[in-house]
């Protein structure tokens, strides 16, 4: 009896580290496996859509086919003056007079057009406009009285390699009409959710450190560094704002188009259509973030605006006179750093009212006077629609600038922070700059009149719309959002989200309340409400050590307490 209680100790003591090897043995197997397969879903992600089938190919060009070229098209490039003659290209010249013949003449790999009893004319790398004028000047000096029309009849085809961040990064076939713009649509677009975001406005233009306008031999995306110079810089999202065709240059031969990754950022608020942070480009000028920020808005105060900009000694506030900006003087339109933020305040003391009301936009006031209630009243009253739980007052103060530390952070995924990270960030996340402490549902259900706030030059009243959804994110089969039901509880949108995953803790279930932003505890909750969010969170990693530390002290008690009882027993026999 005496030698089982000193055997059965000892066997635990040796079965326990077997069992955990085998444990850590199949979970290193399960993980590897789930990690191998993130890390294909990752690069896949990087390089396609999801919706894209991994073998889709670029459409074929035939070579030996004629390109006609498109007369807007034709017109937009002439205008440019950026579209230069190469080999591949063909001119139709007809000549009249006496001596009447068209003639269909390619530009030869050497760069020259010969001319039939005419003669050559050099035109490698020659503006499509100054190439007509020479083919047209040496025909005459030939036939001298002759009319003589000259028209680019086919263009040539060349390789353009687009590289970088974009959903299928390589080599595509274009022509010397096709904008960068064309391009990076060709190859897939801007990938959106793949971790970073890509540029949108420091899109480089590299070329072979060669004669401009001849074709290269040697594939541009096998060219070294040293190869390549950046001969341009496309900013698609100024295009869009302007339209101007220089912010969307066209493509010559060897082109290499490179997406990088979006970098730092600058800030427009106030008085413009288009509020927010736009990425930095150097060169940048306030005039610049105002055709970012889609130009001012009818009442916009256009003698003085507000420039902040953060230093080494803290933010610096600047005065700045948006007339002379607005004519060009270089000496008020200032270039910007990274980080600047630009103000653009209203010409009347005015609030603007946005979202669920009858009539949103800018209200006079008088300060010191004109109260909530009263501009809401003006604006019609809020919709049916309208939120009052979310509303809020938001006002402008001058020193909110762009935190460094909250930017750096929301590039890492959730599971890299340490615990007092995402503390930190789930706080900034819910912080809202400048927001007043407003509760609208007592003002306008109750008649709180302690909610009526006084309110003061370039307030901003935001009444969004109410919700109809609830989201279910984190660790489950199909994160998404469903629409909202009464009679539905936590777990039942849970199971609508096909259950938990693998990974999820399940007893560690979150609601975020969209009225207030409060988290809660699952079990905590009442009523699911629109607007809510179940976030369920993922199991954290298992420290192997600490659980075999745990188990052998759990082990060694055991043994002591038996080993105790039988010297006890063996004392008293």
């Amino acid at each position: 009896m005496y030698r089982l209680l000193l055997i059965l100790p000892l066997c635990l003591v040796l079965a326990l580290p077997a069992a955990f090897a085998q444990s850590r043995k199949k979970d290193r197997s399960e993980t590897g496996k789930e990690d191998q397969d993130k890390k294909k879903r990752s690069d896949l992600d990087l390089f396609s859509s999801p919706d894209e089938e991994e073998t889709s190919q670029e459409p074929s060009i035939d070579l030996s086919k004629r390109i006609v070229v498109d007369d807007q098209a034709l017109q937009e490039v002439i205008r440019s003056g950026r579209y230069r003659v190469g080999p591949g290209d063909e001119f139709l010249v007809t000549v009249g007079g006496d001596v009447r013949k068209t003639v269909s003449v390619p530009v030869s790999a050497q760069g020259y057009l010969v001319i039939p009893d005419v003669g050559a004319t050099d035109l490698a790398g020659v503006p499509l406009g100054e190439a007509l004028k020479r083919i047209q000047e040496t025909i005459q000096s030939r036939y001298r009285g002759a009319s003589v029309i000259v028209t680019l009849g086919q263009l040539r085809v060349f390789p353009v390699s687009v590289l970088g961040y974009v959903k299928r990064p390589r080599q595509y076939l274009a022509r010397g009409v096709d904008c960068v713009s064309e391009l990076i649509l060709r190859a897939g677009g801007l990938p959106q959710n793949q971790g970073v975001l890509p540029s949108m406005r420091n899109i480089q233009i590299l070329r072979p450190d060669r004669r401009e306008g001849l074709a290269s031999a040697t594939p541009p995306d096998s060219l070294t560094t040293g190869q390549m110079r950046v001969v341009g810089r496309a900013d698609l999202l100024l295009w869009h704002r302007t339209g101007d065709p220089a912010y969307n240059p066209f493509i010559s031969d060897g082109d290499v188009i490179r997406v990088p990754v979006k970098g730092d950022s600058i800030g427009i608020y106030g008085a413009v259509n288009k509020e927010g942070f736009y990425e930095f480009a150097e060169g940048d000028r306030l005039s610049t973030l105002i055709q970012l920020g889609g130009g001012l808005v009818d009442g916009a105060d256009r003698r003085r605006a507000e420039l902040l900009r953060l230093t080494d000694q803290g933010t610096t506030q600047m005065e700045v006179e948006l007339t002379a900006v607005l004519e060009g003087d270089p000496a008020h339109d200032l270039v910007l750093q990274k980080g600047d933020r630009f103000h653009v305040l209203l010409d009347k003391k005015l609030v603007t009212v946005e979202g669920e009301v009858k009539f949103p936009g800018p209200y006079p006031i008088q300060e010191g006077k004109d109260r909530l209630r009263d501009i809401l009243e003006r604006a019609g009253g809020v919709t049916a629609e309208a939120s009052l739980e979310q509303a809020s007052v938001v006002r402008w103060s001058g020193g909110d600038v762009e935190d460094p530390e909250f930017e750096r952070l929301k590039s890492f995924a959730p599971a890299q922070l340490t615990k007092e990270q995402q503390d930190y960030m789930r706080f900034k996340t819910g912080e809202k700059a400048g927001q007043m402490a407003v509760n609208f549902v007592r003002l306008l259900h109750d008649h709180d009149e302690s909610e009526n706030i006084v309110l003061s030059r370039n307030d901003r009243i935001i009444i969004p719309r109410a919700s109809k959804t609830v989201t279910v994110s984190g660790q489950v089969t199909s994160p998404s959002a469903f629409l909202y039901n009464p009679a539905y509880r936590v777990q039942d949108y849970i199971r609508l989200a096909g259950g938990f995953s693998k990974m999820a803790q399940e007893k560690n279930v979150r609601v975020i309340k969209g009225k207030t932003g409060k988290w809660i505890d699952a079990d905590d909750v009442q009523q699911v409400e629109p607007g809510d969010t179940i976030l369920v969170p993922e199991k954290p990693p298992r420290d192997g050590w600490r659980m075999f530390l745990d188990g052998m002290q759990v082990v060694s008690t055991i043994v002591s307490i038996v080993y105790a009882a039988v010297l006890i027993r063996v004392a008293t026999k």
